[in-house]
């Protein structure tokens, strides 16, 4: 029948022929655990996608520059990683691009992104005086 359910919860896999008493974790432990593979910006229940709105993390950065040098931006993960991630980031637009320049009222795709197991940096251009940047991102280290 198709308006049958079946709903588990508390399933805990077990090696061997004897189970050993339920572990309860603490959500801030299974998250520390998760975030050393992934970790995004976005909210827990909001999935990465370009034209988020406010509240999903998205990070704005604003930095003063001379002339048109390069801008770098930096981000610690709140966990280490267990390898080098990969990182996408997201526009507030929906045009697929990798960041949206507030200053100059445009989208870009990413110049180049330096990953590590802590922190990774974007390379962004600047394009005169004042450069605010609006992205959302995300990092992946799974096997």
């Amino acid at each position: 029948s198709t308006d049958n359910e079946l709903l588990i919860t508390g399933v805990q896999l077990e090696i061997g022929d004897v189970a050993t008493a339920f572990e309860h974790e603490m959500l801030s432990e299974t998250l520390h655990k998760c975030q050393r593979y992934y970790e995004k910006s976005h909210e827990y229940g909001t999935a990465p996608t370009h034209g988020f709105v406010g509240g999903n993390y998205e990070i704005w950065q604003s930095r003063a520059t001379s002339g048109t040098s390069a801008v770098y931006y930096t981000i610690q993960y709140k966990v280490r990683k267990r390898a080098s991630a990969s990182v996408t980031t997201f526009s507030n637009t929906a045009s697929g691009a990798g960041y949206y320049h507030i200053s100059g009222n445009a989208d870009y795709t990413n110049g180049s992104i330096n990953g590590g197991e802590r922190k990774f940096s974007i390379r962004m251009p600047s394009t005169g005086n004042q450069n605010e940047y609006l992205f959302s991102w995300v990092s992946d280290a799974e096997l």
